[in-house]
């Protein structure tokens, strides 16, 4: 289960309590092993290669799409210090009165930061391509992958609902506009088949996305208008409240601009279809609970002991 205190918080609360990081395990791990193994098996269907990415991403690569100024406040920076003796005994001794956060202001110039903790798993998919003709003729390159990600998102952040740290699967797809076009059509009926199959009640929605960051308030305007981010919606506490806990992005030729990735010359256009995995079990806890006998037989018999 979650950590022991945790699990029995969350059975007293109905999953409400300020938290920001967790552990999980027993049946909360067999389900986001089991929710990944299906977005994983869907991938594959498609045609997907699996990449196993770092959870650290260059603020360099970030700032193709100017992301630090698109949302500040969520980022996470990795910082480390300066190479210099004295510096570093310095912060040694004033590190002693350190006893949880270490305010950076106070210690001045010995940090230095070129790393932020990845908010998306795609944008590695995006640096790994950056420069490149993919020269793609019949058919996408789709890639499958899983990892951490962080975003700060203050009181927001509350249980397996929102995490500052989470895992996220991501079934991502680069062509032509064709190409992005029919898979967004084939993810999708995927997507609804593997939730109806389970028995989630969910609904899909238009929504818009801050992977548009130019000028933001207009791109999120066009991105909702013309149906571009699609999210994966589990209704919650009886159908009053809901969840997103994936989405279908279409980028258009966005991040193929910003990473100059071209196909046979032209630039590319991409999408992904994206997963909180913590989210989805969050989700699914909510609507069947902890009591495995309850649960869908699909999901009973294939979720890993």
């Amino acid at each position: 289960m979650f950590f022991r205190l945790f699990q029995l918080t969350l059975e007293r609360t109905n999953f409400r309590i300020a938290l920001t990081v967790v552990g999980i395990s027993g049946v909360c791990l067999e389900l986001l092993s089991y929710f990944s193994d299906q977005i994983k098996k869907m991938g594959e269907e498609l045609g997907a290669v699996e990449y196993k990415y770092p959870t650290l991403i260059p603020i360099k690569t970030m700032q193709n799409i100017m992301y630090l100024s698109s949302r500040p406040e969520s980022l996470n920076f990795v910082s480390r210090l300066n190479e210099d003796m004295n510096l570093i005994d310095d912060f040694s001794e004033q590190a002693k009165t350190i006893e949880s956060d270490v305010d950076m202001s106070r210690l001045g110039s010995h940090f230095q930061t070129d790393m932020i903790n990845s908010s998306a798993v795609c944008f590695h998919t995006y640096a790994q391509y950056k420069n490149r003709d993919l020269n793609l003729t019949d058919k996408p390159l789709i890639i499958g992958a899983e990892g951490k990600c962080f975003r700060y998102e203050s009181k927001s952040m509350r249980t397996l609902e929102r995490l500052r740290d989470f895992t996220m699967r991501e079934i991502i797809c680069l062509g032509t506009e064709e190409m992005i076009s029919e898979y967004i059509k084939n993810v999708t009926e995927k997507i609804k088949l593997l939730f109806e199959e389970i028995g989630m009640n969910y609904y899909l929605a238009s929504a818009n996305d801050p992977f548009f960051v130019e000028e933001f308030s207009i791109q999120s305007t066009f991105q909702r208008t013309f149906g571009l981010k699609t999210e994966v919606n589990a209704r919650l506490n009886g159908n009053s409240s809901k969840v997103a806990i994936g989405s279908i992005n279409n980028h258009k030729d966005f991040l193929g601009r910003s990473f100059h990735i071209t196909n046979n010359g032209k630039v590319i256009n991409s999408s992904c279809a994206a997963f909180g995995l913590e989210r989805c079990v969050y989700a699914f806890l909510n609507q069947y609970g902890l009591d495995k006998k309850l649960w869908p037989q699909i999901v009973r018999e294939n979720a890993n002991p």
